[in-house]
């Protein structure tokens, strides 16, 4: 898989907690209230990118539908921030 850049990997690491955690995905909003952001506008180039290199696909405008693809699913190197 492509490299990503850190905030690709801390979004990547929340998406993959969250489903650990809770079986199924999370929604734009709970990916706002993790990574501390205060506009669903910066989650949403994140995902495009993540599901454009491979590591995860949804379906558009559907609540719950990012999953983790490709690779052996495992977390990416860098480990986003708690709050």
């Amino acid at each position: 898989m492509r490299d990503l850049t850190e905030k690709q990997q801390e979004l990547y690491n929340a998406i993959k907690d969250f489903i650990d955690e809770h079986t199924y995905s999370p929604t734009i909003r709970e990916l706002m209230e993790i990574l501390g952001k205060k506009s669903p506008g910066t989650i949403h180039p994140g995902l495009k990118i993540l599901k454009r290199k491979g590591y995860i696909d949804y379906e558009y405008n559907r609540n719950r539908t990012i999953r983790i693809i490709g690779g052996n699913n495992e977390r990416v190197k860098w480990r986003y921030r708690t709050i």
